[in-house]
């Protein structure tokens, strides 16, 4: 992934629309942000509190930063995140997505928690 993509863009793709498709903009910014302050609950702090329609990776969470996302876990926390609300699965797989959007928190949570103890 591309770090100086812009968030939106990314998670347009993510749920299944073009990225030229800006018709579900300010629903999918509304849950991206929703997901940023998950994120910020959760210890992992990022740099900004709001994405807008151009915010990128690289904004949100600096590669120079301590708890950096080396691991790619924010983009998919997120992705998840959105397509749960946006769009969500059946219901014979919603747990099978909750549970994977569980997991990556997790490890994002821990990532950012063994950055800033070493």
């Amino acid at each position: 992934m591309d770090t100086s993509e812009i968030i939106l863009e990314h998670i347009r793709e993510s749920v299944g629309l073009t990225k030229d498709n800006t018709e579900f903009d300010t629903e999918l910014l509304n849950y991206i942000n929703l997901s940023v302050v998950k994120i910020n609950q959760n210890g992992v702090k990022l740099n900004i509190d709001k994405v807008d329609r151009e915010t990128t990776w690289d904004e949100l969470l600096d590669s120079s930063a301590e708890g950096y996302d080396s691991t790619g876990a924010l983009p998919t926390f997120m992705a998840l995140n959105v397509k749960l609300l946006f769009d969500p699965p059946p219901p014979s797989s919603v747990d099978f997505h909750v549970r994977t959007m569980d997991e990556t928190l997790w490890r994002l949570k821990l990532a950012y928690e063994e950055e800033v103890i070493e």
